[in-house]
């Protein structure tokens, strides 16, 4: 790879004029300059093809999507118009700190790393607190691990262009899932290629009542026992890991059965 490789980051929107600002500006003040931005507009309604028309940065290219699609199938077409060796996520309710692309680059450096990530702060905008979410990945391949304690966020994943190319001809995203595609795509990428993770605090990532996971936890279900089905071979490599995701997924159950039995009694 050479020694400044084009980073692609992939901004992924829909309706997000509250703080798609703050986001675009920390990726304009990044240390390391040689990026581009797809921004792929998922038929918002609201002022955002306004907002990021207005950056005047010819890296930063959009794109609106014909019709309003999964987040995931909207990943997979925003890949298809990047150019870059590494890719890179940026969600418009987040923001990144000045070098944190300058810090991840160095991780792929070696060519056996397929992924890198760091630890972000996780800032609640209801009640202003803020918290550190320290990113607990072992070194290396580390699928058993991602399997038993997930906590990657995916405003600090960039993904080496290669490890998502080889997944599938064309699309590297389940497009079947709107919240758990990250989690499903880093598992897959794991059982072939290192993990690199940076031991630095480079993102924040905002926690609001329009969170899609937060308001739609019968989704979350549901793409859990989907996935759970779909990897039956992956549950016999990893019999011990591969409980905790069962059991993730049983307390999400668990908690859609309180919703829906308190909606009943209203």
């Amino acid at each position: 790879m050479q020694k400044k490789p084009l980073i692609t980051i992939l901004v992924n929107c829909y309706n997000g004029e509250k703080y798609l600002k703050k986001a675009i500006q920390s990726i304009i003040f990044q240390t390391y300059k040689n990026w581009e931005v797809i921004f792929w507009d998922n038929c918002s309604t609201d002022k955002s093809s306004a907002i990021i028309k207005s950056f005047k940065d010819k890296r930063i290219k959009y794109f609106k999507s014909k019709k309003h699609t999964t987040l995931y199938k909207a990943r997979n077409y925003a890949f298809q118009k990047s150019r870059g060796d590494l890719i890179a996520f940026l969600d418009v309710d987040d923001y990144w700190n000045p070098k944190n692309l300058e810090y991840q680059i160095d991780s792929f450096e070696d060519s056996r790393v397929g992924i890198s990530c760091a630890h972000f702060l996780i800032k609640n905008e209801n009640t202003k607190k803020i918290k550190k979410r320290q990113t607990d990945v072992y070194e290396g391949f580390a699928t058993g691990h991602l399997l038993k304690n997930y906590n990657i966020g995916l405003a600090t994943l960039i993904i080496r262009r290669l490890a998502l190319s080889n997944l599938h001809n064309k699309y590297p995203f389940d497009s079947r899932f709107s919240i758990i595609g990250d989690f499903d795509i880093i598992i897959k990428i794991s059982q072939k290629w290192k993990i690199n993770t940076i031991n630095k605090i480079l993102s924040v990532i905002r926690i609001h009542n329009n969170n899609f996971t937060k308001k739609n936890i019968e989704i979350l279900v549901y793409e859990f026992k989907l996935w759970i089905k779909n990897n039956l071979i992956l549950r016999k490599k990893f019999k011990t890991e591969f409980k905790f995701i069962v059991h993730r997924y049983l307390y999400y159950k668990a908690i859609l059965m309180i919703q829906k039995k308190k909606k009943k009694k209203k």
